[in-house]
């Protein structure tokens, strides 16, 4: 079950969007046994919320300023699911890491777990839809994004939350990884 929220145009334009924030399902949640939020089975998952909000409010900003309004229906039912599909595999991954799975396969025959492909290739989708409508240029040129960082916020906090630990950035578990920093 998903909570539906349709945003409609405020003032200066606005944007219509289509996000979701799936119910907390302590069950089926890969990331459920980390999650230091208040949890009441069939709520808004509060990561979710968290991460859709910081998604939405940079692209409602922007949104204000953009005249071409195809470019606006283009970031409500393409860009905004898109970054839903990318936190959806932001929890499995996390899920992933924490049972030991980020390789699969026996023998010769093993590899990183696919995850990581899907997280790339919705990444990837993400950037091609920002640098095709212009939306990249735009973003920077007017200041609402100063860096690469601000498009992709990390699993985290929203404020007024208690904490939620060990839910870090996949970028941030990479370079702790690879033991230096970018």
């Amino acid at each position: 079950m998903a909570n539906v929220y349709i945003r409609s145009p405020g003032k200066g334009g606005g944007l219509v969007s289509w996000d979701t924030v799936t119910a907390c399902n302590e069950e089926i949640c890969p990331i459920e046994r980390i999650c230091r939020y208040e949890r009441e089975s069939g709520s808004p998952c509060k990561i979710e919320v968290g991460y859709m909000k910081a998604v939405t409010d940079l692209f409602y900003r922007a949104a204000e300023k953009i005249d071409d309004e195809m470019v606006r229906v283009h970031i409500g039912f393409t860009l905004i699911p898109l970054y839903q599909q990318l936190l959806v595999m932001l929890k499995a991954e996390l899920g992933v890491r924490l049972n030991g799975e980020t390789m699969v396969g026996r023998g010769e025959r093993v590899r990183v777990h696919p995850i990581y492909g899907e997280i790339r290739e919705i990444q990837k989708s993400v950037l091609n839809f920002l640098k095709g409508s212009g939306l990249d240029d735009y973003l920077r040129a007017s200041g609402i994004v100063k860096g690469p960082g601000e498009l992709f916020p990390p699993l985290g906090v929203e404020p007024g939350l208690s904490p939620v630990e060990d839910i870090r950035s996949l970028d941030e578990r990479m370079r702790d990884d690879e033991g230096g920093t970018w």
